[in-house]
This record gives C-alpha cells, structure tokens and sequence, in this order.
C-alpha cells in the first residue's frame, strides 16, 4: 500500500503519459524542516565551494513503520532516512510546457 505523506496529490502516469491515478495527499501531511551543516569550505579560482550535508530535524513526525505500507514523502527527507526502508519518493517524472511537474511513473525507495 502507497501512503502519500506530501502536500499535494501525487498524479501516477501510464506509459502514454497520461493520468492512469491519482493517490491523495495525506490530510494531515506532516511538515519537515532542514538543517545543513557545512563539512568542507575550499576556494577553486577564487569561488568558495562548499560541502555540505542536510539533516532533517523533526524526523519523529513520520508514521511508525508498517509491514506492506511505503510513505511517499519529498525526495529529501527519503534520503535522510534512508535506513527506514520505506519512504519512496517519485521517480521518472513529466514536466507540461511550463516545466511544472504533471506527474510520475513510479515511486523510489531511497
């Protein structure tokens, strides 16, 4: 089963690119905030280049994990959490003309 915990309705495309459905937005989406860390400042021709890593802080808003349930969360927080094993986040996306995103064909584990 697909759990969508983002703010907005995740619209599944078939092969054509066409809507084939639609999972919910969670009606009560959690809301995640980052932190970053810089690891590594350098300057490259005179440009300071950093190195950094992103944690999110309030990962206990996430449902306990659930045999058979994946969550769908933004692809950020999937990979901060990627020792949960079941947040995905959508893969292989479609953009219309306005280079807004229409949907995706599938979902991602992290």
């Amino acid at each position: 089963m697909l759990v969508n915990l983002c703010h907005r309705d995740m619209h599944v495309l078939d092969d054509e690119g066409e809507v084939a459905g639609v999972i919910p937005a969670h009606p009560s989406a959690p809301w995640f905030e980052f932190e970053e860390e810089t690891m590594e400042s350098s300057v490259v021709d005179g440009a300071v280049i950093q190195v950094f890593q992103e944690s999110v802080s309030n990962m206990e808003v996430l449902p306990e994990q659930e045999t058979g349930t994946f969550y769908i969360v933004p692809r950020r927080v999937a990979l901060a959490a990627w020792e949960r094993g079941d947040l995905c986040y959508p893969c292989d996306v479609e953009r219309n003309g306005d280079n807004k995103i229409i949907g995706c064909h599938r979902f991602k584990l992290a």
